[in-house]
């Protein structure tokens, strides 16, 4: 049997915000858990993920949910429109924690090909002291396929993302939110064994709310025609 991860969103504490300079005004606070029809909360308060995981089954690359806090300050009604944060995109840089996993020719060739570094033009806006969920993929499908790992094995892609935009009629950049993810092959498919020997009652997992392969568990179980996802009980 597969063995299992520990994949529980923490609770969100309150953040307090420490910027050194004015041009971290808008933060990466967190990767805020989707809810289960894979809409984003923006709240600091949500469940969130502080590191994700994905299989190289998946037919999708990650995709990171994080929310976004605008930290200036607003006195009149002139200073909210002064200092709406208007985001642009995300510059995504992946490096990975095997150095060996590719030669240094390699990773050039990946850089190359906007594989592991890439611009991800967005379109959001938020006030002062508030905050915006956004939604968009990190890790590349296609780099699943160039990481070559083998049934059973795994590997840790590190994430750094800034978002950017304008405010106030300059620009911003964000912090540097670094996100671990570690990329597996078959890790969240679970086997349970015979279909026909589940229980009526066994109610499977179906993986993640966005996306059944990333940062959630699929139970399946062994049918006449081969493993079966997500598992299918006997029927009374």
């Amino acid at each position: 049997m597969t063995q299992l991860r520990v994949l529980v969103p923490l609770l969100a504490l309150p953040v307090a915000a420490c910027v050194g300079d004015g041009d971290r005004e808008v933060i990466i606070i967190q990767n805020n858990a989707p809810n289960s029809d894979c809409t984003i909360p923006s709240s600091v308060e949500s469940a969130f993920f502080p590191s994700g995981i994905i299989d190289t089954s998946s037919d999708q690359g990650y995709l990171l949910t994080p929310v976004i806090r605008n930290f200036s300050e607003a006195q009149t009604e002139a200073d909210e429109t002064r200092r709406l944060a208007f985001i642009e995109g995300a510059l995504v840089d992946l490096s990975f924690g095997d150095p060996d996993l590719f030669s240094d020719s390699e990773e050039a060739e990946l850089r190359d090909e906007g594989l592991t570094r890439f611009d991800v033009p967005l379109a959001a806006v938020v006030g002062a002291g508030g905050t915006v969920s956004l939604g968009f993929e990190i890790i590349p499908r296609q780099l699943f396929d160039r990481m070559g790992l083998a049934a059973g094995d795994s590997t840790v892609v590190l994430a750094n993302i800034r978002i950017y935009g304008e405010m106030g009629g300059s620009g911003f950049e964000s912090q540097t939110y670094r996100y671990p993810v570690e990329v597996c092959n078959g890790c969240l498919l679970v086997d349970n064994g015979q279909c026909a020997a589940l229980p009526n009652s066994f109610t499977p997992r179906t993986g993640g709310a966005c996306n059944p392969l990333q940062d959630g568990y699929v139970d399946c179980c062994q049918a006449p025609t081969g493993l079966l996802c997500p598992a299918v009980p006997p029927s009374e």
